[in-house]
């Protein structure tokens, strides 16, 4: 079974624990005894255990209470005792979100031209560090004048953290073909003939797992486009549509720069 090029499994391995989430994960076990942290850093890092299933949180303040998993303990098991009990330097992005979580989830950061390196390196420093918020991503954004220049640090939403990647499974073989392939297949352009039976392949596998999803599957010369001086029709191959919202894709094949052999066949979209 061939499956479709943008879909990557998810990693089976879990995430490395940093020094502070290992402390907290044995301070867990060990029943959350009393005089071990002070503030709050250390509830920070229980929140990002707590959405890998390695510790259960309840209560807030001073009913927060919080007990170890199955699933943790088995984790604890292979942590090295001298890993867990250094004095390993923090990373910078986890003092970062430390540092932002305490000032209520904004905060006042240098801005403009000259950081815009390190604001970029923190912000893919952040996106690695195990303390991040499951589900959100750091921006930076400028939030001031001309004349007086400001800029914040804050959580914005990061939904590809919400979504389960699955694969699609692509047939060797397609005995009957998905209507939407079947009109790729017969008239298709974006493809030479040598592919496009893999091309049309590929469109039925994507368009048989959209509909076992429970996805609406239609050309989309059948969508109307309102966002135009005039009415006109969707473009691309396969249009699908989850809840209210449709996305035009289409099929073409892209030629490999300094290669002899063939190209590759790609679906892309939103159409324009």
């Amino acid at each position: 079974m061939d499956r479709l090029g943008w879909d990557i499994p998810l990693p089976q391995h879990p995430k490395p624990l940093s020094v502070l989430q290992s402390k907290v994960l044995r301070w867990v076990n060990d029943g959350c005894p009393g005089s071990i942290f002070e503030g709050y850093s250390h509830r920070i890092a229980a929140r990002a255990l707590a959405d890998d299933r390695y510790i259960t949180i309840k209560g807030k303040g001073p009913t927060w209470t919080a007990k170890i998993t199955q699933r943790g303990v088995e984790l604890l098991e292979g942590i090295d005792d001298s890993a867990a009990n250094n004095h390993t330097h923090e990373s910078e992005a986890d003092k970062f979100i430390q540092k932002l979580t305490a000032a209520g989830g904004v905060l006042e950061v240098e801005g403009g031209y000259s950081h815009t390196a390190a604001n970029d390196a923190l912000i893919r420093d952040v996106m690695k560090s195990t303390l991040r918020p499951k589900g959100y991503k750091l921006e930076i954004t400028s939030v001031g004048s001309w004349q007086s220049p400001k800029y914040e640090a804050r959580w914005t939403r990061h939904f590809p953290d919400d979504v389960d990647e699955r694969p699609v499974p692509v047939p060797d073989t397609v005995s009957k073909y998905h209507p939407v392939a079947k009109v790729f297949r017969d008239g298709t352009r974006g493809v030479s003939k040598e592919h496009v039976a893999r091309a049309a392949k590929l469109l039925h596998a994507l368009a048989t797992e959209s509909t076992a999803r429970g996805y609406e599957v239609t050309l989309p010369s059948s969508h109307k486009r309102t966002d135009t001086r005039r009415t006109t029709s969707l473009d691309g191959d396969i249009a699908i549509t989850i809840g209210t919202t449709t996305v035009p894709l289409e099929m073409r094949e892209l030629a490999v720069t300094g290669l002899d052999g063939p190209g590759r066949t790609v679906i892309s979209g939103p159409t324009s």
